[in-house]
């Protein structure tokens, strides 16, 4: 009879550490058992659908893709959302007719010196914001782009940590910067840095997913609003 195999060492005081909480990095971001919806799970499903999975919510579906559920019940006739069947594909982008205006990318300032400063952090990407910082209910902001786009580090720092452990971020890249912020860039489909990597602003760390990038910016363990930060700085 086999034996199971149980980690060992390092290995296994490491994924005890995951599975307790990431406080150190995320604080309440805690490695949970089963996933968070991820947008980019199921490559057969058309950009702007999604897949639903046992245990999913309309709520879960709607955070991942930066929606509203009553734009997700509007755009697939849910009369009942809380019974989503799984293996059924919900549109998660607005049909062409949904009647809101563009977004238009923000107006962004060349990039110099003065503004790119110390206290600056510059843009991952270059798309537009899809969902602005809303405190507590919205601890990041969601910059839409197209899979693939790079994702570059807001300012130098070192990876401390990468993986899809931490419920709601998919999987996700996160830089501290000094000894209090640090930077996480979720929803990502490819990381091209390590842990214990130091990296320069600037330096591509990732790949975009089929979703908007998850950008969350924390001070002291406390996510604060990006926006102060990247205004006026490019990457």
């Amino acid at each position: 009879m086999n034996t199971p195999h149980r980690p060992s060492g390092a290995s296994g005081a490491r994924a005890l550490v995951l599975s307790a909480c990431l406080s150190s990095y995320l604080l309440a971001a805690c490695v949970s058992a089963k996933p968070a919806p991820d947008p980019n799970a199921d490559a057969r499903v058309v950009a702007g659908y999604y897949r639903v999975n046992e245990g999913d919510t309309l709520a879960g579906i709607a955070s991942a893709f930066g929606r509203d559920t009553a734009s997700l019940k509007r755009w697939n006739g849910l009369e009942q959302p809380d019974k989503l069947a799984p293996g059924k594909v919900l549109r998660v982008a607005p049909p062409p007719d949904d009647g809101k205006p563009p977004q238009i990318p923000p107006q962004r300032a060349a990039a110099n010196s003065a503004a790119c400063g110390p206290g600056k952090l510059a843009w991952p990407v270059s798309g537009a914001v899809q969902r602005a910082f809303g405190g507590r209910n919205a601890p990041d902001i969601r910059i839409d782009g197209t899979p693939g786009d790079i994702v570059k580090a807001s300012k130098n720092g070192r990876v401390v940590y990468t993986g899809n452990r931490i419920k709601g971020y998919g999987l996700v890249i996160i830089v501290r910067h000094d000894e209090h912020l640090l930077t996480a860039y979720g929803f990502t489909q490819r990381v091209l840095a390590k842990e214990g990597d130091n990296v320069k602003r600037g330096q591509t760390i990732a790949e975009m997913g089929k979703a908007p990038l998850l950008f969350e910016v924390r001070k002291d363990g406390k996510p604060v609003d990006p926006a102060p930060y990247l205004k006026g700085c490019e990457s």
